[in-house]
């Protein structure tokens, strides 16, 4: 019979097989250890893996799918062209697939569009100023051609060209970031920021095109998530993508309604397969959109110990569910049967032990 183990206990026997002070007594102690289950082992491959993709939560759910896909770890980036040709930027190594950059020692166009990317993203540890330097050129700059010192025109905070609409751009972002923030702390930092006199009727009505324009957009690229898939798996060869919908009482319908997907990239499966790391890695995480949902991940480690993230999806709780469906999906990718020997870690995920179990 399994023994599940406590804090204490697991503590208690690691100890014990630390200072184990022969080898049979180790066997015999890890052989014990090996029949146990543990409720206190982190999953901190997956929790780094969700760090990673903080970002990339909050956005749409075909925004969400491909923040992940791009995602490689390091200061590794990819950059798409015009002729969806696909090149990988290290930055940190002053590389590129394209060997341009390494060949002949000036950045290539890859590059360019990589750092211009990371002189946007706050977290980025390098100054791009390093590798691009503005040139100023004469004929399209604007110049101060006359000054005048003295003003003689009365101050105001009210502008008619203040309207709903320009607020509702300026403040696009709060509202997307927080969908319940109040109108007056939307008011209060409009003027602070602006100096401008804002009424509640138009921070009212600026906050609601705000919302509209927020939910259409997560809305509308549900319509588009088909062709979205079809185009993943035909730039990735052996691409698993599953999308399952809720039953539809009416067969002629011609919509289904969303309910999850799962994406293994084929590399990523050829990838871990080759590595032969039986042990894989649980976690969830919440959505931070309109639409609640859990974003599973299952993280496994490469050769060198790094975290290796091999399949993603989109649920929409954290259930036995919706746990059997993602494994279901896992086993089938990497063929395992009932008799194959796998080591799964994770925080004890809501139905996942269960799921794990069937």
């Amino acid at each position: 019979m399994r023994k599940r183990w406590r804090k204490t206990e697991y503590r208690d026997h690691l100890w014990k097989c630390a200072l184990a002070t022969t080898i049979p007594e180790f066997e015999h102690l890890m052989k014990e250890f090996r029949r146990a289950v543990s409720d206190v082992l982190i999953s901190n491959m997956c929790e780094v893996f969700n760090g990673k993709i903080e970002k990339g939560r909050d956005k749409p759910i075909i925004g969400c799918l491909e923040y992940i896909r791009e995602w490689n770890g390091g200061d590794k980036y990819q950059v798409t062209g015009a002729l969806q040709d696909q090149h990988v930027v290290d930055v940190r190594n002053k590389t590129c697939t394209c060997r341009k950059w390494e060949l002949i020692g000036i950045p290539c166009r890859h590059a360019i569009a990589t750092l211009n990317e990371m002189s946007n993203d706050p977290e980025a540890e390098l100054d791009i100023y390093k590798w691009v330097h503005k040139v100023s050129n004469p004929e399209s700059d604007w110049f101060i051609r006359t000054l005048t010192q003295t003003h003689t025109c009365l101050q105001t905070r009210k502008l008619r060209g203040c309207t709903a609409s320009l607020i509702s751009k300026k403040i696009f972002d709060q509202v997307e970031a927080n969908p319940n923030i109040p109108l007056r702390a939307i008011q209060d930092h409009f003027q602070k920021t602006y100096q401008v006199g804002v009424t509640m009727d138009n921070v009212f009505r600026a906050k609601d095109k705000a919302r509209k324009h927020i939910t259409g957009d997560y809305t509308k690229l549900y319509e588009l998530l088909r062709d979205y898939v079809l185009e993943l798996q035909a730039t990735n060869p052996d691409t698993t993508v599953k999308i399952d919908v809720c039953s539809e009482p009416n067969p002629d319908s011609p919509t289904r309604q969303f309910r999850r997907i799962y994406v293994c990239l084929g590399p990523l499966k050829k990838g871990f397969k080759a590595c032969l790391m039986d042990l894989l890695g649980f976690d969830g995480a919440f959505m931070k959109g309109p639409f609640i949902g859990q974003v599973l991940s299952a993280v496994g480690l490469d050769s060198n110990n790094g975290i290796y993230p091999l399949a993603y999806g989109i649920v929409e709780s954290e259930n036995t569910e919706s746990w059997k469906w993602f494994l279901d999906n896992i086993r089938d990718d990497l063929d395992l049967g009932t008799n194959s020997n796998f080591t799964f870690v994770s925080e004890r995920q809501k139905g996942l032990h269960t799921a794990v179990e069937q």
